[in-house]
């Protein structure tokens, strides 16, 4: 066990009064809780994880008679959690890190992005709270703000956020604040961060039915799980490179044709110094059987895993092409063009390139 991590998770479905209604966030937050506790995953002791969810808090009657005030969690629900832990930080003042050596943030359901700096700010994007009402009261819970107070007081070695929600632009609604101040002293340029969000600056994130048998789920979630327990480098290390390469080929495949996402990461392109998990065997590897039409005939074909590191070459030919693959996420690229390809645990998958793929 990592006896030293710690993590903040929140997942909000229900809410009084904003539309849709969404069903991914509880069970995607119980899923990435899952696997933070997983001795396979991220090991977190069950002690240190907090877990937030729409469903642990009993529908007040004020609420079943239409007040949105009485829906849960609130802001004041969400902000004991991190509250708890700024508090640990300034108890432990004199030591370096201050808490510990590594904190998750997951947060999942409607957002917005608050009031932003073009120049600087681009990256804010704020959970809303389920009491919320549109265009009177956007109390929300800056992931980004929390995990920069983590940093600059240096309370963990490494900081991990992903954000699965919407990032509409409200420029009329500030950002939220933290009044506690930053604790000063600390080694700042020794932690090392990984910040994910589902979706770009004032695009939507999407949820659909997925898996079996299928949930509606949160696309970016759903493929970061993927990406935790599949997307391993040859030393059998999840990182965030490996997580990055994962849902940039993984979510367009699973959006298939429908409206766009892309995720937005900070750094864009990470290191592997951060090791979220170990896989020691790593999950058996399966074959991938591609086959060719002819008026490709000739041209050179790339796999590339998902990080984009070349793994294959061959010319196209009449022949198949079979390769021996570790589930996860992989790229072909022919005539100048690339296809997403997901090799799935324990299956043979046949892809075709159709004629139409010309270059």
């Amino acid at each position: 066990m990592n006896d030293s991590d710690y993590g903040v998770v929140v997942g909000i479905s229900k809410y009084g009064s904003i539309k849709p209604e969404l069903e991914g966030p509880e069970r995607d937050a119980t899923v990435f809780s899952e696997w933070l506790l997983s001795s396979t995953g991220g090991g977190v002791p069950k002690a240190n994880v907090q877990l937030i969810l729409s469903s642990q808090f009993q529908t007040s009657n004020a609420a079943l008679a239409g007040d949105v005030f009485g829906y849960e969690p609130t802001l004041a629900r969400v902000t004991s959690a991190f509250a708890k832990l700024m508090a640990m930080t300034v108890r432990n003042a004199q030591k370096a890190p201050r808490v510990g050596r590594r904190l998750y943030i997951y947060l999942s359901g409607h957002g917005i992005t608050p009031r932003s700096d073009p120049l600087h700010s681009l990256n804010n994007s704020g959970l809303l709270m389920a009491n919320c009402i549109e265009d009177v009261i956007y109390d929300h819970i800056g992931g980004q703000a929390y995990a920069e107070w983590f940093r600059l007081s240096h309370a963990f070695n490494e900081i991990l956020l992903f954000m699965d929600c919407c990032r509409t632009d409200k420029p009329d609604v500030p950002p939220a604040t933290i009044t506690t101040p930053v604790v000063q002293g600390g080694r700042v340029n020794e932690v090392q961060v990984f910040y994910a969000w589902a979706t770009q600056w004032d695009t939507r994130a999407w949820e659909q039915p997925l898996g079996t048998p299928p949930q509606k789920r949160g696309v970016f979630t759903y493929a970061l799980v993927e990406a935790l327990q599949q997307a391993s480098d040859e030393q059998g290390h999840v990182t965030p490179r490996g997580i990055v390469g994962h849902l940039d080929v993984r979510i367009p495949q699973l959006r298939n044709g429908d409206a766009s996402q892309r995720p937005q990461f900070h750094p864009p392109a990470p290191d592997a110094r951060i090791i979220l998990a170990r896989q020691v065997h790593g999950p058996a590897a399966t074959n991938l059987t591609i086959t060719f039409a002819a008026a490709l005939a000739g041209q050179e074909a790339q796999l590339q895993d998902g990080a984009f590191n070349l793994l294959h070459v061959r010319t196209v030919d009449a022949q198949p092409w079979t390769l021996s693959l570790k589930p996860g996420a992989y790229v072909l690229r022919v005539a100048g063009k690339d296809r997403p390809i997901s090799v799935r645990p324990a299956e043979t998958k046949t892809d075709h390139v159709p004629e139409q793929v010309h270059g």
